[in-house]
């Protein structure tokens, strides 16, 4: 199964990029493109293949119409205000919702991860 993951270098999506990997996913990392350098290269063992990822731009539905399931992790930490957060992570988080759905990524097979837990 082919298993895109956003947030993919944040500390659960690092948790579930090794999980799906050693359980023989096809993982596809979607990283922010600042974040992979050579060092974080090599921590991203068990990744078929990394993809340029930022929540205020969400990929469009051809960059993740081959995937079999999506989960939504990304989420910018370093925001503040209430303004903030709804304008780039929420916005950005029902943009990449609908961009799914356009591409085909069926109902339940796109799981949205809750950082407030």
């Amino acid at each position: 199964m082919r298993v895109g993951i956003t947030g993919a270098n944040g500390y659960v999506g690092t948790i579930l990029r090794a999980t799906f990997a050693e359980e023989g996913h096809e993982v596809i990392a979607f990283v922010r493109p600042n974040r992979v350098t050579s060092e974080s290269a090599a921590a991203m063992a068990g990744v078929a293949e990394w993809r340029p990822y930022e929540i205020r731009r969400p990929p469009s539905g051809s960059a993740i119409s081959d995937l079999d399931v999506l989960i939504h992790g990304a989420w910018d930490l370093t925001l503040v205000s209430a303004g903030d957060v709804w304008g780039v992570n929420v916005s950005g988080s029902q943009q990449l919702l609908r961009n799914a759905a356009d591409a085909g990524v069926r109902p339940g097979h796109f799981h949205l991860l809750d950082v407030r837990l």
